[in-house]
């Protein structure tokens, strides 16, 4: 994608790594999984392609520029977020006769976005299926490319896919909110994550997490060496 139309935005196949957005714009990526409902004769047992629209960024000026308008938006949103986080917390314990006001407010809220996906809860499942579209292909031609001739054996695509799926289970397991990895870790884990595609909003998530905790390790490093 390099040419910007003011007025419209084409649509074009999605593939994953490859198709990116516009220069200053995001992409949003759609995917279908094969059409399980019998009724819809259409497409009943078929699998739609992947489709992508790169698309404007909403301005921080348009957003705050319309706050009055949005207030009641936003404010229903957050209502639906302290629902999720009381439903969480019934879950866990039917029991419950109270709830925190602090369990409940705007810290906590932003605290349950920011570990959740633009679909609700994110789990580990969630997650990887979010990589094996994202990132797993990117990663595999990286993993090869770095392996050189070795990759085109039996044992280095065996390596390769082994690899793979342990950097999934490590990203996986960010769905947590409290999981926390040494800074060289998160540091391979970051350009892994760096190779999802330009704009993607649960990479870029990830990505400043781990940045987070890169810079963690890095003031514990230096409190240490500062102790004494």
């Amino acid at each position: 994608m390099s040419n910007i139309d003011t007025n419209t935005n084409t649509v074009t196949p999605y593939v994953s790594g490859t198709t990116k957005p516009l220069s200053g714009q995001r992409l949003a990526s759609f995917n279908w999984k094969i059409g399980t409902n019998e009724k819809d004769t259409k497409w009943f047992g078929i699998k739609r392609a992947s489709k992508a629209v790169s698309v404007p960024v909403i301005a921080d000026e348009a957003i705050v520029g319309n706050i009055e308008l949005l207030v009641p938006h936003i404010r229903s949103f957050i209502e639906g977020v302290q629902d999720k986080i009381i439903r969480d917390l019934l879950d866990k314990n039917p029991d419950t006769l109270h709830v925190a006001n602090v369990d409940i407010d705007m810290s906590a809220c932003l605290e349950y976005l920011e570990n959740s996906d633009s679909s609700g809860r994110l789990t580990k499942e969630s997650v990887a299926a979010w990589f094996d579209t994202a990132i797993a292909d990117s990663l595999m031609l990286a993993l090869a490319a770095k392996m050189g001739p070795s990759s085109d054996t039996f044992t280095g695509a065996k390596q390769i896919k082994a690899l793979t799926n342990e950097f999934k289970n490590k990203i996986s397991a960010l769905a947590g909110g409290k999981t926390f990895y040494p800074v060289k870790l998160a540091e391979s884990l970051k350009k892994v994550i760096d190779l999802a595609p330009e704009g993607d909003v649960l990479g870029a998530r990830f990505s400043v997490r781990l940045e987070k905790m890169i810079a963690a390790s890095t003031e514990l490093s230096v409190s240490l060496y500062d102790a004494l």
